[in-house]
């Protein structure tokens, strides 16, 4: 596997363990063939009820599963922007959310 600048990861404990994990390269000047890769990995350590849902291009639902792990993959410098800007918002309004905590 490729070295990454970042591979961090940390296990949440409540009534069930979840593991995140994140892992990319950075920002590298391109697309997805030369640019940065980054991956999130969530994954059910014990209890956790996750499922997955991805539809194609047209809209069709290719999955729709139960999940143990789940793997998100961005390539390309972009969509490392994208994925970042993406997380702050997603963590902006569950803190809002949750009461600011």
């Amino acid at each position: 596997m490729e070295n990454y600048e970042i591979n961090s990861s940390t296990t949440v404990t409540d009534a069930c363990v979840t593991k995140f994990s994140i892992q990319t390269n950075g920002q590298r000047g391109g697309d997805s063939g030369h640019g940065s890769m980054t991956h999130l990995v969530i994954k059910d350590l014990a209890g956790t009820y996750m499922t997955v849902q991805a539809r194609d291009t047209s809209g069709k639902a290719t999955l729709d599963v139960e999940a143990q792990e789940i793997t998100i993959s961005f390539g390309g410098d972009a969509e490392f922007r994208n994925f970042c800007e993406g997380i702050n918002f997603i963590n902006n309004q569950l803190k809002i959310f949750r009461g600011g905590n």
